[in-house]
């Protein structure tokens, strides 16, 4: 009898056992469903971060570029007369005294 009841006893311990193990994994596979689940829309989001950040820096060196242009346009303007004059010369500006004469452009024969 006695060793009919501890069997018994140890049978009971082993399906707690078995329903503990089972419910643990139960569990972990709930846990890595949720972090797959969620944690794709946030991988979509850095990505796409990423991008607006490295469309960012583009902008970013090349509005260095432009300023660098400038400073150097801003040299010169203050070293070189030169550059000053030709500067006016485009820009359709004369000295005192001078007199501007603009020409057309032929025109083509289509117009």
């Amino acid at each position: 009898m006695e060793n009919e009841s501890s069997y018994f006893c140890y049978n009971n311990i082993m399906k707690k056992n078995v329903f503990f193990i089972l419910l643990g994994c139960t569990a972990c596979i709930v846990c890595i469903f949720f972090v797959v689940r969620f944690s794709a829309p946030s991988t979509e989001k850095l990505k796409r971060l990423e991008e607006q950040c490295a469309e960012l820096e583009e902008i970013i060196e090349e509005q260095k570029r432009q300023i660098a242009e400038l400073k150097d346009n801003c040299n010169r303007f203050a070293t070189d007369p030169e550059f000053v004059e030709r500067q006016a010369r485009k820009n359709h500006r004369i000295r005192p005294g001078e007199v501007e004469f603009i020409f057309d452009a032929p025109k083509s024969a289509g117009e």
